[in-house]
């Protein structure tokens, strides 16, 4: 399985899309589309690639903030193509990030965990769950309620830093922030990662794991 980034966008003017433009993916290619938002919008009614809709497979709240994470991927094999990835709401929002990564060779969820976490420095997608086949990939999604300018922390648990995306202005609390952290496995292992040394904010985390395709 590999790894590879597709882009990042954030927004902080009221309304109901937010767009990544000209997401590239191959046949064989898992989206895996991160999110944060404000929860009083709600969750995305709808993201797609193109006209392919995806599904969502994690997400977490965190309940003092209002600040959400999620997690989304296709659930089927796709084709060739370039297409823009939308996610819509019902609800006007104003901040609001997104990151596309794709995992080629990757196929469906194996384990997952979320967690949310009150004003720490050092946010945790919770208690290690252990993957029940060899060679998974996994991704963790930290959403904070934070600019972009905060510390991002460093990741632990054999994690290595993935894209980072966020909005700014001020009051720094009308913000939300997404730190993709990443790591692949060649035996059966824990699905855990955490932040080291962050800016002290609201969090919200997410992590899933993938099984290699047969």
């Amino acid at each position: 399985m590999e790894r590879l980034a597709k882009g990042t966008v954030a927004d902080k003017t009221t309304g109901n899309t937010l767009t990544l433009a000209d997401v590239a993916v191959k046949k064989g290619n898992l989206i895996v589309v991160m999110m944060a938002y404000t929860k009083e919008c709600g969750t995305p009614a709808t993201v797609k690639w193109g006209n392919r809709e995806l599904g969502q497979r994690a997400n977490k709240v965190n309940i003092g903030s209002g600040l959400e994470a999620s997690m989304w991927t296709v659930p089927e094999v796709i084709r060739n193509g370039t297409k823009d990835i939308v996610a819509t709401w019902n609800n006007p929002t104003s901040a609001k990030a997104m990151m596309v990564t794709v995992v080629d060779g990757a196929n469906i969820v194996d384990v997952s965990s979320s967690r949310q976490l009150d004003a720490t420095t050092d946010p945790a997608t919770g208690d290690a769950e252990t993957t029940t086949v060899d060679s998974t990939f996994h991704i963790a999604c930290f959403a904070s309620k934070g600019p972009l300018n905060d510390t991002a922390g460093t990741p632990g648990s054999g994690h290595s830093a993935g894209q980072r995306i966020g909005t700014s202005g001020a009051p720094p609390i009308s913000n939300v922030t997404i730190q993709e952290t990443y790591e692949e496995l060649t035996s059966i292992g824990n699905c855990r990662a955490e932040l080291t040394g962050a800016t002290e904010r609201d969090w919200a985390s997410i992590i899933i794991a993938f099984k290699p395709k047969p």
